[in-house]
């Protein structure tokens, strides 16, 4: 994530107001969070979520994830690892539509494994959302990424749009 910083900061200062962009400092500023995850939630708005999963070990992400999950309010999941065996701090209804979030799925490895698993809990993974750098995944050809580096809030991509980027699974 060190390598994409200064970018995280440049898109939060161009999505918040001219008084948060004052105290948009470092990433752990919490203008950072708030900025981004409103225009992310703006952008997963019309995927209709009503839960937000994200990996418990990101904190960055964590904190962006908190935000789109309020401004949406839908639920917020924390997915973990443990010796290979993946669990949720929270439950998925069967049917029900997600989103999953990070600051960057390509530095992120297990995009796949969280989709696979968020499917075989019986929900629909709606979205996939980040600040930067369009994800690329084999579990879920046709779902929308939500990137604001790289599309307006109203017009998602989908990750077939992608074919030939790395695999993040």
């Amino acid at each position: 994530m060190s390598d994409n910083i200064a970018r995280f900061l440049e898109i939060a200062r161009r999505s918040a107001s001219a008084e948060e962009a004052l105290h948009i400092t470092s990433l752990q500023s919490p203008a950072v969070a708030e900025a981004l995850g409103r225009n992310l939630a703006a952008s997963l708005a019309s995927a209709q979520p009503k839960t937000v999963v994200v990996w418990e070990d990101q904190v960055e992400s964590t904190v962006l994830a908190h935000v789109v999950a309020r401004e949406l309010r839908a639920d917020l999941v924390y997915a973990f690892s443990v010796e290979g065996s993946l669990g949720m701090s929270g439950s998925l209804a069967p049917g029900s539509r997600a989103a999953v979030v990070s600051y960057d799925w390509t530095e992120m490895h297990g995009l796949d494994a969280l989709l696979r698993f968020v499917q075989s809990q019986g929900a629909i993974v709606a979205g996939i959302a980040s600040v930067v750098a369009a994800p690329v995944t084999e579990a879920g050809p046709g779902i929308e990424n939500h990137i604001l580096a790289e599309s307006e809030p109203d017009k998602p991509e989908t990750s077939e749009e992608h074919p030939h980027a790395p695999d993040n699974g």
